[in-house]
């Protein structure tokens, strides 16, 4: 079973889940309104975060070691799209992190692995598209987003 912990800000959830693996705590997601340091998958990206988007990093227990960055990065990626896909929006996936919707960004994920475990960031714009040339679905909820996510990882037995 999932669980959430919930901040109004931090400066990167991806750091604070990173930091939990140390102590082998995974099956939570790390969630924050707001993240003041957030960061794409080369340091010198930052991922804007305004209030009202999504803001996560799942932590997941790897059941085979073979999985790689590349796989499970993928495998996100497509978690993402089909969810998009199901609100009746076209997404296409801009390799290696970012999806779009009409060739604009609406969501990036950054994956790290320590292993036997995998912190799986996601950005997703909810309410606001905080770059040029970005976009946002409004009609989704931040619930709806995280249950669709973890019962796909779940199912993909990675």
């Amino acid at each position: 079973m999932l669980r959430i912990i919930h901040f109004n800000k931090v400066l990167s959830t991806q750091d604070i889940a990173l930091g939990l693996v140390e102590n082998h705590i995974f099956d939570i997601l790390i969630r924050a309104d707001v993240q003041t340091s957030g960061r794409g998958r080369l340091n010198k990206r930052i991922w804007v975060s305004e209030n009202g988007n999504f803001h996560g990093s799942f932590i997941i227990k790897l059941g085979i070691k073979e999985n790689s960055i590349t796989i499970l990065n993928d495998l996100l990626l497509n978690i993402i799209k089909n969810f998009i896909d199901y609100q009746k929006q076209i997404a296409k996936i801009k390799y290696p992190n970012d999806i779009l919707i009409n060739n604009r960004k609406v969501a990036g994920v950054l994956v790290e692995v320590c292993y036997p475990y995998a912190v799986m960031g996601i950005g997703f714009n909810i309410k606001t598209s905080p770059i040029e040339n970005s976009t946002n679905i409004p009609n989704v909820s931040a619930k709806e987003l995280i249950e669709f996510i973890y019962c796909e990882l779940e199912k993909s037995a990675i």
